[in-house]
């Protein structure tokens, strides 16, 4: 495929409150609005077919919580969670035009997400801090899942 001329832009605005509760344990709520822009200008595939993707965007919101618990470790502090997060998508999909024939692309669709993570950070000897962040998750979008 020739290359078009391609341009991306994104940007992601997130809040989050964590509530305490006993025993250390704090529930985080999240709120994310997450807006993309793609504009891919016309190319022509291997058959020299022209392709036009033109722009496309895509608006996301995301609202979710986790619920974390911080351990102290001799060289730092753990704090695994677990969360879920339901994604909404109010914008996106556009055509797609490959020659002569147009396509619709869609949208992300509404998701619902779970995940289990943990994040970590060492106590410095010196003036040095590392932090670690592993998480993983499971999506299931509106047709997969029974009474959405």
């Amino acid at each position: 495929m020739r290359r078009g001329t391609n341009n991306n832009y994104s940007a992601s605005v997130e809040a989050d409150y964590p509530f305490a509760l006993p025993d250390h344990f704090d529930v985080e709520s999240q709120l994310q609005l997450l807006g993309q822009h793609l504009s891919v200008h016309v190319a022509a595939d291997a058959d020299g077919l022209a392709v036009n993707i033109d722009s496309q965007n895509e608006l996301i919101g995301r609202l979710g919580a986790r619920m974390t618990r911080p351990f102290d470790i001799a060289s730092g502090r753990l704090m695994p969670y677990p969360g879920i997060d339901v994604l909404y998508a109010f914008a996106g999909g556009k055509n797609v035009e490959i020659s002569e024939a147009r396509f619709t692309s869609g949208t992300i669709g509404d998701t619902v997400q779970s995940s289990v993570g943990v994040n970590g950070t060492n106590t410095p000897k010196i003036s040095r801090s590392v932090a670690a962040f592993l998480t993983s998750s499971r999506s299931a979008t509106r047709d997969s899942v029974a009474g959405c």
